[in-house]
């Protein structure tokens, strides 16, 4: 008889804590099969346990598995030969993550990928609303606000620039995501605000962008990308051109990748677990998600007609808006003195005034704003010092909280303790992550509860990389932040909790895990 490997799932899925799960399918009942595992080094396979079904023609295998610290098998080959009845079949597989128990959807799970692409499509939408993206989207408001005696066609097409430009982006991310996964690299949501390089780069774009919001530079875009949108655009007074709205759409695809929201996480996750179409397909519906509310303008132009009236509000607003930039970027540079050290910070500061100034003398502009820039410049240089030094207080003061230091190795150590335990992953990029430790993780009546019940509370802190986190948190079929979860004796698996906590969930789940 042949024996072939085409199993209910084609996925090795890691269960339980270090216990592989094999599903294998016979032509003919199998008699007495074993089973030869190749791995990665450091890895060790324990004696696999068959369970035959009662036709023989399917079997269960668990294999239990070593792993030294600071290694994963989640994405790694295995080269499987079973052997029964005489005959040997090799073939290979790619470990994947486990029906893991949680109360979100997870990427093992058998969801179609249609379903996880409308998952996507909301996770996109969502985004809109998260606290990274909220300046740009303000911004896009005044700009249909200002837009309301336009013709149809302009509105549309300034829409449908600012719809693509996001669209666009999400695909390259997606494009940069699939290539660093060929290559080896550790992919995941927000993974590039562990390089200081993304940072600095970042910091220059939003103080161009934020000196453009000031009337102080005008961003012009290469001659050819003007030349291949419509020429009508560029004849209209006070009409944004069809590439800086396309660039703006970009802008805002960037800040958007330090939040995460309900449904993206799942979403992502699923897609940089399975292959590389699927990663470019749920990369364009979490684009076509975030980019709804700009196609819906788009196609239907004439709600921007029913907007306020333009007034003198909007440019007190705008600036304000565009001074939410600058702060924006001095938080970034927070986040580069705490990952690295406040001499390099204040370095890149300087070199951005600098920038700053270049542009300001460059460019011929009003009293006015040269005034207010000068004046944002002046109060910039004086509270960085603060700002940076504060950063480093609050970055040593993390651990004269509740919360320890996570080892993920002695996670299971408690369990067999039948402690509860309480997982948070953060970053100081992670904005999202802030809000669920400021409003809930490190709020009084969260941190009581824990010390009253014992509760082991971990934090593992991904502001850098850090091998152990980003394995962790494969196991969960996670690539992103924020991540939380609850262990306990009756769920020695863990529970994942929702990426945007309330103090309710976070008690419910306590209290059910502790029972």
């Amino acid at each position: 008889s042949i024996i072939y490997r085409r199993a209910v799932s084609d996925r090795i899925s890691t269960i339980q804590n270090g216990t592989l799960l094999i599903k294998f399918k016979s032509s003919s009942p199998f008699k007495n099969p074993d089973l030869l595992i190749e791995g990665p080094e450091l890895t060790f396979f324990g004696k696999p346990n068959f369970d035959t079904s009662k036709n023989k023609l399917l079997t269960t295998i668990k294999v239990p598995f070593t792993e030294e610290d600071n290694t994963s098998l989640i994405n790694k080959k295995l080269k499987l030969t079973l052997i029964d009845n005489g005959i040997a079949v090799e073939t290979n597989s790619v470990v994947r993550v486990s029906d893991t128990p949680t109360n979100e959807l997870t990427p093992s799970a058998s969801y179609s990928l249609y379903f996880i692409l409308l998952v996507a499509l909301v996770g996109g939408l969502i985004l809109n609303l998260m606290p990274c993206v909220l300046p740009i989207i303000l911004l896009k408001l005044f700009s249909i606000i200002s837009q309301g005696g336009s013709k149809n066609i302009i509105i549309r097409k300034n829409f449908f620039a600012n719809a693509l430009g996001i669209i666009i982006s999400f695909l390259i991310i997606g494009i940069i995501l699939s290539l660093l996964k060929l290559a080896g690299s550790t992919v995941g949501w927000g993974i590039q605000f562990q390089h200081p390089w993304f940072i600095v780069g970042l910091c220059i774009i939003i103080v161009i962008f934020s000196l453009n919001i000031f009337g102080i530079f005008e961003i012009q875009s290469p001659g050819w990308v003007n030349r291949s949108s419509n020429s009508a655009l560029s004849g209209q007074n006070n009409q944004e051109n069809f590439s800086t709205n396309f660039f703006n759409g970009a802008f805002a695809t960037l800040l958007a990748t330090p939040c995460s929201a309900p449904f993206l996480g799942t979403a992502v996750g699923f897609a940089l677990a399975g292959e590389i179409l699927e990663i470019l397909l749920i990369f364009i519906a979490l684009g076509i998600g975030m980019a709804l509310p700009y196609l819906v303008f788009c196609i239907f132009p004439t709600l921007v007609r029913k907007m306020p009236k333009p007034g003198n509000w909007m440019l007190i607003v705008k600036k304000i808006l565009g001074l939410v930039l600058i702060i924006t970027a001095l938080w970034l540079l927070s986040i580069l003195a705490s990952q690295h050290s406040p001499m390099i910070s204040l370095l890149v500061f300087l070199l951005l005034v600098l920038l700053s100034i270049v542009i300001i003398l460059r460019n011929k502009v009003g009293k006015l704003n040269g005034t207010i820039c000068s004046l944002i410049l002046i109060i910039a240089s004086v509270s960085s010092p603060y700002i940076f030094d504060k950063s480093e207080k609050i970055y040593e003061a993390k651990q004269d909280t509740i919360w320890q230091k996570l080892i993920v190795k002695n996670i299971e150590k408690l369990i067999i303790e039948e402690k509860t335990i309480l997982v948070d992953i953060t970053a100081d990029w992670c904005i999202t992550c802030q809000v669920n430790k400021i409003g809930v993780l490190d709020s009084d009546e969260i941190q009581n509860y824990i010390k009253d019940n014992k509760i082991v509370a971990l934090r593992g802190d991904w502001t850098k990389q850090d091998s152990q986190i980003t394995n962790y948190l494969q196991k969960f079929g996670r690539y992103g932040i924020p991540f939380n979860a609850v262990y306990g004796p009756n769920i020695p698996n863990g529970i994942a909790l929702p990426e945007l906590l309330t103090k309710k969930s976070v008690l419910e789940l306590l209290q059910e895990t502790s029972k």
